[in-house]
């Protein structure tokens, strides 16, 4: 297992992304199921429910766009970068990415938990899609690794 994470691959890449994902997907259902069982878990009243709701779309606003540029200035210096050391610039990057777009999922689901509003489900469902648009396949392995597409499958696992 210590070589899975010492030396990424992208096999490896993938498998730690889906793992987030799939974290993500399954506090879903479990806030979805806790919610429609026993109802929400805070009570809270109306004014510490719109500051509530103020901070959790907010994050977003301000987390992701921000990961995406720490992710896109990692990037953009991986063609001075030898191609051995660059499947590691862009794990590193992709963990910066996935960890902004991941916190924002899990505090709608937090949200959604403690109040029950339906909108926070439908806006950590948006941050699971943001998770399935970056998930690294060939091509976007490809077009970040600056990396021809022929050259990148050729390579070894």
């Amino acid at each position: 297992m210590t070589t899975l994470l010492n030396r990424p691959t992208k096999k490896s890449i993938r498998i730690v992304y889906s793992a987030l994902i799939m974290g993500l997907v399954f506090f879903s259902c479990m806030s979805f199921y806790l919610v429609h069982t026993t109802g929400p878990l805070g009570d809270f009243d109306e004014e510490a429910m719109e500051y509530l709701l103020l901070v959790a779309n907010m994050l977003p606003l301000i987390a992701i766009p921000t990961g995406i540029f720490i992710a896109r200035k990692r990037l953009s210096e991986i063609e001075s970068t030898a191609t051995a050391e660059r499947l590691t610039q862009f794990q590193s990057a992709m963990i910066i990415r996935a960890a902004t777009i991941e916190a924002s999922g899990y505090f709608f689901l937090v949200c959604f938990a403690l109040t029950g509003i339906h909108l926070l489900l439908v806006e950590a469902l948006v941050m699971i899609t943001l998770q399935v648009y970056f998930f690294p396949n060939n091509m976007r392995l490809s077009r970040e690794l600056k990396l021809d597409l022929r050259e990148l499958e050729k390579k070894q696992d």
